[in-house]
Formats: C-alpha cells, sequence, structure tokens
C-alpha cells in the first residue's frame, strides 16, 4: 500500500496555534482500490473527502518545518491572494518515507481548501 496506487493522507482536525499540541486530533488515512471489499465487523472508519477548489503547496523538507509552511500559505500567500480559506480540512498528501529519504526530508502535496473571494468575484462581474 504505497504510490502511487494509495496515497497516505494526514487530516488535522485542529489548529495547533488554539489548541494544546496534546489535544490536537489527527486523522491519518490511506486511500483505497475501488475493488476493496468493506467488511461490516471493521473498526476502521471509511469517509470519502470533499471536493472542491484547492491550492496546492508542495513542501519538501524536514517534517519540523511543516508549521512554518502553513503559517506561510495562510499567513502570506493566502491574504494576499483573491482566495479565502474554506471551512473543509486541509489535507497532506505523504508522497515518501521521510526515514528513506537520503536527506531526511518529507515530501508532501499539501491541499489547502480555498474559495474565491467575493470582492474579486464583483469585479469579474464588472469586467
Amino acid at each position: 500500500m504505497y504510490p502511487p496506487n494509495q496515497y497516505f493522507i494526514g487530516i488535522s482536525l485542529d489548529d495547533p496555534n488554539t489548541t494544546e499540541e496534546h489535544e490536537c486530533r489527527y486523522d491519518a488515512c490511506v486511500t483505497l482500490p475501488q475493488s476493496f471489499i468493506k467488511e461490516n465487523e471493521s473498526e476502521v472508519q471509511f469517509r470519502k473527502l470533499p471536493g472542491g477548489l484547492y491550492g496546492l503547496y508542495h513542501f519538501y523538507d524536514t517534517i519540523d518545518k511543516l508549521g512554518i509552511a502553513y503559517q506561510s500559505i495562510f499567513g502570506q500567500w493566502l491574504p494576499h491572494s483573491e482566495f479565502d480559506p474554506d471551512e473543509r480540512e486541509c489535507l497532506e498528501f505523504c508522497m515518501n518515507n521521510p526515514f528513506e529519504d537520503p536527506e531526511g526530508k518529507a515530501k508532501v502535496d499539501l491541499y489547502i481548501p480555498i474559495r474565491v473571494r467575493l470582492l474579486h468575484i464583483g469585479k469579474r462581474n464588472r469586467l
């Protein structure tokens, strides 16, 4: 169960800036092939991720710098873009195993749920 057939997806359910670190919740997920048969007695939880518009950030660095990447996205890029954050959760597609990486770095595609800022919709309609 490794890429490219399946992906490991992390979903942070809490903001570490407003929630104590030891209270932060995180869903560790794996994509499943369409042919996968769900067992009725399984304790594994299943969910379908919502579609929609996402901003994509390719992260490749040590995992301790992931928080800095999020701060840059939400503190610098997003406020200066034509988008606002959406209420859906951010998705972290883990593309490698950092322990097997020659530099010990994590390769993660961050999907940031966004929507077009209303101010920009109005400007587009006037053109």
